[in-house]
């Protein structure tokens, strides 16, 4: 007997693929020779950090601050005000891009 195929949600791997890909876009990060993402063009952290960043903000709702104090206890020293910058920039294009997936 063959299981009829359940939509899932969007598991977080998936949601990493899209995000990555909206920024390969948006031309922010590139791919190198291997195919792997590089770091962010002149920007001091690489994309994944920028990524988990904007991505707690806005599926958890925490504060700045908070989260600047949570990227600490991982080891990123960030200030709240960068993250309030990656936020506005990014976080439009990646509604966007999840949106219309």
């Amino acid at each position: 007997m063959i299981a009829a195929r359940r939509a899932h949600p969007p598991t977080t791997q998936n949601l990493k693929r899209a995000l990555l890909q909206t920024l390969q876009a948006c031309g922010v990060m590139g791919t190198n020779g291997g195919g792997t993402v590089s770091d962010f063009k002149g920007r001091h952290f690489e994309g994944e950090i920028v990524l988990w960043a904007v991505r707690w903000y806005c599926r958890y709702g925490v504060s700045y601050r908070d989260l600047e104090e949570m990227m600490g206890e991982r080891g990123v020293s960030v200030d709240h005000s960068t993250i309030y910058r990656w936020v506005q920039k990014y976080a439009p294009e990646i509604e966007r891009r999840l949106r219309w997936q």
